[in-house]
């Protein structure tokens, strides 16, 4: 599989937030216990309330007189944590209009559901549309995560609580065959009701579930992507000493262990039978339950990507449960502060609109508050880099941030305003230095940085010396990139070389990223499935039997040498010792026999002739 893309980083350009500049304002009041907060791509917000009701409102903060949907009669919400728990719109829901559930089902389980909006009225969902994609067990009624998202891979993202009590008194969440404590990830679009992504970092590993994605989560309450730049938040609520935040970078390739219930965050709290430290990923910030902070429950947000505020954008906000403060994380110097208390507390959830401004839903009063800046300073900027290559096809294009609100803008090249050029977006026909200026009044505006636009195209990538199965006792494999000068990642990569046993068993993918230099960026992307392969001699050859072809697909042929008895016993093993194939055969000496191989899935088995054994790698 080969990508191209454009070596293009969307921006980040703003001012500090202090408490002083932060402020809310009340958007919708009498609402209950609403828990999640999410927009379709379009101007309407969608509200989740805890009993299993979901309504929507317009920017104006105005409700629809009738719900999107009542699923209440099917959701159990008497327990403080139990109820429906998170939506998420699927990538291409203006075409398909599926979305999914996260909810308490009346036995008390997890549930994630499919659903489909009315092909006549796109405010109104079907309630009899319902398709279940997963059940798990909850074996008791709080840490029930809940939050959904689709990634910029187009897959699910699931966040999972550990199960619940206190402790994590079942280790689910550093268990390995657990969907509690963790973070899964599927796609819904390869099968139903879901495939597992072939990139998952445990798939094919008998070890593991093949859907988990990360793991060591207490109560991930609330996880979000960064909009521009994919990075993904995670708010995972502590035990009793301390909250932390949990950053997964675009590029990561899974795996990680947040590390609990070995660890509160940084602080120790039960490491029996774990792991130094070390092996674990720690938060990127945790405050304590003591002290002037006084939390006791964080409640994970957005990177605010919105138009009016730019002070705030490129900044990670969210909030505790219960002392009420909100804070913020520059997302790229991970330094965080807090703005005070803007409410009495209980932060249930945040959400974002389309044009990427801020909301928190209050879950003591049942008030929606949006979350804004009294500085006047629109956000105009649109890269982190002092260069931007546009790679491919024209038409290019340069975008500002969309906004809700009235805004006027004035595009520069080479320091001279470009006539006509007064909308949010500047089709670029040649290169050179652009600005942007945007202004919400002649006394309220910005001025961006120069950046400077070149074009290129790619070059196409690709690479050598993957095998499609591997046995994880196997020596490194060598990888040749095409063009030379590339970069190669995945689990298991040294330089230009892939480890087995590094790596581990399952399925692994591997990328070979190659920059030009034009500065266009291309792709290739190949799997390898490392095997147990336990017990399996490595010999292809012996003195009595002679096995071609190896790699085999429909057929191989067995080669006899110098046999003593004309009666051959065939088996086929799979890497786990379990016979797929049985035959028997009669040869004379130096005759072959050609062996029709049943339908069997790629990979490598073991082939046993009388008492010789074989590894046979089968290709389909």
């Amino acid at each position: 599989m080969k990508k191209f893309s454009c070596f293009i980083l969307i921006s980040i350009v703003f001012t500090a937030v202090n408490a002083q500049t932060l402020t809310t304002s009340l958007f919708i009041s009498g609402m209950n216990r609403v828990v999640d907060i999410q927009n379709a791509g379009d101007e309407r917000l969608f509200l989740v309330e805890k009993s299993g009701i979901i309504k929507i409102s317009n920017l104006s903060g105005v409700l629809n007189a009738q719900p999107f949907l009542n699923i209440s009669s099917i959701v159990e919400s008497s327990g403080n944590e139990q109820g429906l728990l998170g939506l998420a719109f699927h990538p291409n829901y203006k075409s398909n209009r599926y979305f999914y559930l996260n909810y308490i089902n009346l036995a008390g389980n997890s549930v994630v559901a499919r659903y489909q909006t009315s092909a006549t009225n796109p405010d109104s969902a079907m309630a009899t549309s319902a398709q279940i994609l997963m059940t798990y067990n909850q074996p008791y009624t709080n840490h029930n995560g809940g939050s959904m998202n689709f990634g910029p891979d187009g897959y699910l993202y699931i966040s999972t609580g550990d199960g619940g009590a206190g402790g994590d008194p079942q280790n689910f969440a550093q268990n390995k065959l657990s969907r509690l404590g963790k973070i899964l990830r599927i796609d819904v679009d390869g099968a139903f009701p879901y495939a597992i992504p072939e990139c998952n970092p445990f798939n094919n590993n008998p070890a593991y579930l093949p859907e988990i994605w990360a793991w060591g989560l207490r109560n991930p309450w609330r996880c979000t992507f960064d909009r521009m730049t994919g990075d993904y938040w995670i708010g995972d609520v502590g035990q009793g000493a301390s909250e932390e935040v949990n950053l997964q970078p675009v590029n990561s390739l899974g795996g990680e262990n947040y590390g609990w219930r070995c660890y509160e965050g940084t602080l120790v709290y039960n490491t029996t039978g774990c792991q130094p430290q070390s092996a674990y990923v720690p938060p990127v910030y945790e405050y304590p339950h003591t002290g002037p902070l006084g939390g006791c429950s964080v409640t994970g947000g957005y990177v605010y990507r919105g138009a009016r505020h730019a002070d705030m954008f490129g900044r990670y906000f969210f909030g505790d449960y219960c002392s009420g403060v909100i804070f913020s994380t520059n997302v790229n110097t991970l330094a965080t502060v807090p703005h005070g208390a803007f409410s009495i507390g209980t932060y249930a959830c945040f959400g974002i609109d389309v044009y990427g401004e801020l909301y928190t839903s209050i879950d003591g009063n049942g008030q929606i508050l949006k979350i804004e800046s009294t500085d006047c300073n629109p956000v105009a900027s649109f890269s982190l880099t002092d260069t931007i290559t546009f790679c491919g096809v024209a038409p290019y294009v340069l975008r500002s941030v969309k906004s809700a609100v009235l805004l006027s803008y004035e595009w520069y090249l080479n320091g001279n305003l470009i006539n006509g050029a007064n909308g949010d977006t500047l089709i670029v026909t040649q290169p050179g230095n652009y600005s942007l200026k945007v202004m919400a009044s002649p006394t309220c505006q910005s001025q961006s940085s120069d950046v400077y636009v070149r074009f290129g195209i790619p070059t196409t990538t690709g690479f050598t010396g993957l095998p499609s199965n591997s046995c994880v006792n196997y020596p490194p494999i060598n990888l040749n990139g095409v063009p030379a000068g590339g970069v190669f990642t995945g689990h298991g990569i040294t330089g230009n070389s892939f480890n087995p046993p590094t790596a581990g068993v399952g399925t692994h993918c591997i990328t070979y990223t190659y920059i030009n230099a034009q500065g266009c960026k291309s792709t290739a992307v190949q799997s390898i499935l490392v095997e147990p392969c336990s017990g399996m001699e490595e010999a292809l050859n012996s003195a009595e039997f002679h096995i071609y072809p190896n790699p085999a697909k429909e057929q191989v042929t067995i080669e006899a040498r110098n046999i003593q008895t004309r009666i051959l016993n065939l088996a086929i093993e799979d890497v786990y010792g379990r016979n797929v194939f049985l035959a028997g055969a009669d040869s004379e000496n130096e005759k072959s026999i050609q062996l029709n191989l049943p339908m069997l899935a790629s990979g490598i088995y073991v082939l046993r002739v009388n008492s010789s054994v074989f590894r046979l790698l089968i290709e389909q």
